[in-house]
């Protein structure tokens, strides 16, 4: 073995094989959330406010899709546009 080259040991063939785990597993949710998207027309997004704790802690992530308002019932959480054709929404239950 020539100077300054260092053998490569098995600390460092397992960190390149636990950080191409992480990658792909993070690859794969990704994808996985542009394929529920596109599948079911569901949206991601996130609890900003304490106005839903404790159901719903403030950074929570929930999916968002249209149903038929005529299927609701009381105490559904529900998500809606404050104004029609803009972009705020507001979550309640």
């Amino acid at each position: 073995m020539s100077a300054g080259k260092k053998e490569k040991g098995l600390l460092h063939y397992l960190g390149v094989g636990v950080s191409a785990g992480l990658l792909a597993l993070v690859l794969l949710i990704g994808a996985m959330a542009i394929v529920v998207r596109a599948v079911t027309g569901s949206t991601p997004m996130t609890i900003l406010s304490g106005s839903m704790t404790p159901t719903y802690p403030i950074g929570t992530l929930i999916i968002v899709k249209p149903v038929d308002p005529d299927t609701l019932a009381i105490g559904d959480t529900i998500t809606y546009q404050i104004e029609s054709g803009k972009p705020e929404v507001v979550t309640h239950r």
